[in-house]
């Protein structure tokens, strides 16, 4: 697949919350589609990414993975 922002040959090799596995999705999509609300919903990925490394559920490590995957503004 093609992306215009989404880093394709960053490997996601961890399981995700369901939350974020949800919003991936719709970057995704939004990203192929070359939509501009790409960039707000990649923030609310950034955000959520965040609150899962904040409770525990996701590593620091994991985060940047997701981060630099998935860039946002």
């Amino acid at each position: 697949m093609k992306y215009n922002y989404i880093k394709d040959d960053i490997q996601i090799d961890f399981e995700l919350p369901e939350g974020i596995s949800k919003i991936i999705a719709i970057v995704e999509k939004l990203d192929q589609l070359n939509d501009g609300e790409y960039l707000s919903y990649a923030s609310t990925l950034k955000a959520t990414v965040q609150y899962y490394v904040d409770k525990g559920v996701l590593t620091k490590q994991q985060q940047d993975i997701l981060n630099k995957k998935y860039p946002a503004i």
